[in-house]
């Protein structure tokens, strides 16, 4: 991290004159929207026995992020840090016995999720899933382009985002879907933009050097979860993106004191002794500007 920089924690619009408001306009919204998210899930499978042992677990699978097709081809948009969720466990898993276990197959796969519904045979947190290829990375803001290797289900209702660049007035309300928490349903949170001229430069390192470096960002009133990187952030009145969800700021978790009028200390964890951080409840958000120079760039045409 860079001094005196915050810690932001990685995760997974042409916005409407007047006061917006939280009712029937983001209900409308998310039935537009929704049919162009999709979840980014990884999948392990094909253990070697004594891995499925160790594990205890014939298979692995589970929510990496979020993301949002923005072409009819196929093209789809997520956060760059997303498509790392399988890099720890390449080379095996570490058991609690100290013992490293070969890895079997490891995917990523992106995933349309059918309606939900129950009348009927009770349908809910299903998906049409489709590997894909990743076309581009863009490392500054935290951003890759995806396409899809074979279509989605037809059975499955499609759609493509709308785009925009318009920076958003402090104070208007805006959405955020997507996969948070491993949840296997369609989640979305609302609240109001709380800055839209955040400057902060981030430098997360990862395996392979430094995941990403942001210099202009929004920051939102809206606690973003991990499982939300990679999701749009869009205003409910047009259901038109405006940024893609990519972090949280964290703040450092304090205790009281020991002694009457002691002032609060930091929480340290107990075994690395490491300051504790929690969620500060701020959501970051990468402009739409960044996704339209990234289409441009891959002559990937957009709405």
């Amino acid at each position: 991290m860079l001094k005196d920089v915050p810690v932001l924690l990685l995760l997974s619009i042409a916005l409407g004159s007047g006061q917006a408001t939280k009712g029937p306009p983001l209900t409308k919204a998310i039935k537009t929207i929704s049919p162009a998210i999709v979840q980014i899930a990884y999948k392990m499978d094909h253990f070697p026995p004594e891995t499925q042992l160790a594990l205890g677990a014939t298979h692995l699978v589970g929510a990496a992020g979020t993301g949002f097709v923005v072409n009819e081809d196929g093209y789809i948009v997520t956060a760059l840090h997303v498509l790392n969720v399988l890099e720890p466990y390449q080379n095996g898993f570490h058991g609690r016995d100290g013992k490293v276990y070969p890895p079997g197959r490891h995917r990523l796969l992106a995933g349309l999720q059918l309606p939900n519904t129950d009348s009927g045979a009770q349908i809910r947190g299903s998906f049409s899933d489709a590997p894909f290829t990743v076309v581009d990375r863009d490392e500054i803001h935290d951003l890759a382009l995806l396409k899809l290797d074979h279509p989605f289900s037809p059975q499955v209702p499609q759609s493509v985002v709308k785009l925009s660049i318009a920076r958003p007035e402090e104070g208007s309300w805006v959405a955020v879907s997507g996969y948070p928490l491993g949840e296997d349903v369609l989640v979305t949170t609302s609240g109001a933009v709380a800055s839209s001229w955040g400057s902060k430069m981030v430098q997360e390192l990862g395996p392979g050097g430094p995941l990403h470096r942001i210099e202009d960002l929004y920051l939102l009133d809206i606690h973003l979860n991990h499982g939300n990187s990679g999701g749009p952030v869009y205003s409910p009145d047009s259901a038109a993106v405006i940024g893609v969800a990519d972090a949280y700021e964290m703040d450092d978790v304090m205790v009281e004191g020991g002694l009457p009028g002691a002032q609060p200390e930091q929480a340290l964890d107990k075994d690395t002794g490491r300051a504790l951080k929690a969620n500060a409840g701020l959501g970051v958000v990468v402009p739409t500007r960044y996704v339209l120079d990234l289409l441009k760039k891959n002559n990937v045409k957009w709405h």
